[in-house]
């Protein structure tokens, strides 16, 4: 009994060839550094985790006056129980689905939290906080960092937090 084996034309080859070498032409364009349009050197930018790394760890150094101390090893279960102890909430009511005002804004902070100083990524903070989607995560920090830079109290309260989960790591 032979095995059936498809007949391949010379045209289907041809194309196939031409589709492999379009591939690898793409593949080594992006390991160059050179923008194909204009055969310009690409601009080099500092990335943004770069950057808020180095404005976190600035911001430990100046509150704990130590710099040795890495801001991101907190868990989300740790942040989540300072939120809601400062908020007079419980964890549980944060993770929940409940949309009262009284909880939503603890876990909008706690969201925020979480994503500045943890290494998570937003589908697992989603995760954490009752299998959220990753698009109400990003609203929610986008919401409270818009809040932050407009109203000093829901600032101060972050701080707080911040402070709280220092302390307790101690």
């Amino acid at each position: 009994m032979a095995l059936y084996q498809p007949t391949v034309t010379p045209s289907q080859r041809a194309m196939h060839m031409r589709r492999v070498a379009a591939q690898q032409a793409v593949a080594s364009a992006a390991n160059t550094n050179l923008d194909r349009r204009w055969r310009k050197p690409l601009a080099r930018t500092v990335p943004d985790h770069i950057e808020r790394q180095e404005n976190e760890r600035a911001w430990t150094v100046a509150i704990c006056g130590e710099e040795n101390q890495h801001p991101r090893r907190y868990s989300i279960a740790q942040i989540i129980e300072a939120v809601a102890r400062h908020f007079g909430v419980r964890p549980i009511d944060i993770v929940s689905a409940r949309r009262t005002k009284d909880v939503v804004r603890p876990r909008q902070v706690a969201m925020y939290l979480a994503r500045e100083l943890t290494t998570r990524s937003l589908p697992e903070i989603g995760l954490r906080f009752g299998g959220r989607d990753h698009t109400t995560i990003l609203w929610g920090i986008n919401k409270i960092a818009r809040m932050v830079a407009a109203d000093n109290d829901i600032a101060l309260d972050i701080d707080e937090v911040r402070r709280d989960l220092m302390e307790a790591l101690r």
